[in-house]
């Protein structure tokens, strides 16, 4: 018995026939194809698209028909993992590619040691820029900045600080109409 061509089946490696072709027999014979389902590709593309730092991919082998079964949940600084795109439920005949869906997280910078002012918190997205809050003031002090305050938000609660220059102040004595002058900073104690 000479077999024909090889067959072929979407999703499948022909591997022979059964029972093998052999001579022929009074009784006739018949044989069924065997086959083996090829494997692709399920390609699990962790940033989604939304990060200039490169795409992470993960690639889970999976048998034509097989149930395909997503890695672990990726995790990003200043993003909560939000699931994956819709992940087929077998493997199809192809590679299939699916896409991270994510969700910015919200932080808040708190201002410590604000003088005389009240200062709000800020809460914002992860990544956006910070607008910093006008000068806070304190009796006898100048305000010299924020003492590191990110430019952008960062990706967790910060508390940043206020710096303050102690002011210095005129003490003019005047006796008989003689006048002298010092100059004691805020707090000091004039002698």
């Amino acid at each position: 018995i000479v077999a024909p061509a090889d067959p072929e089946k979407d999703g499948y490696t022909f591997t022979g026939w059964s029972p093998a072709v052999g001579t022929m027999n009074e009784e006739g014979k018949t044989f069924e194809a065997q086959w083996e389902a090829k494997t692709y590709n399920a390609n699990f593309k962790a940033n989604g698209g939304l990060f200039a730092d490169g795409e992470t991919t993960t690639v889970v082998p999976t048998k034509f028909g097989a149930a395909i079964v997503a890695p672990a949940d990726p995790a990003k600084d200043g993003y909560t993992f939000a699931g994956w795109e819709t992940i087929p439920a077998t493997m199809s005949s192809n590679d299939v590619t699916i896409v991270a869906k994510w969700t910015v997280n919200e932080y808040t910078i708190t201002f410590a040691d604000t003088g005389d002012s009240t200062i709000a918190p800020i809460k914002q997205a992860y990544g956006t820029a910070i607008t910093a809050p006008a000068a806070p003031t304190k009796t006898g002090y100048t305000f010299a900045g924020w003492d590191a305050l990110p430019t952008t938000m960062p990706a967790k609660d910060t508390t940043v600080t206020a710096k303050w220059t102690k002011n210095s102040y005129t003490v003019t004595w005047n006796v008989d109409g003689v006048k002298s002058t010092e100059v004691y900073e805020y707090g000091a104690t004039i002698v």
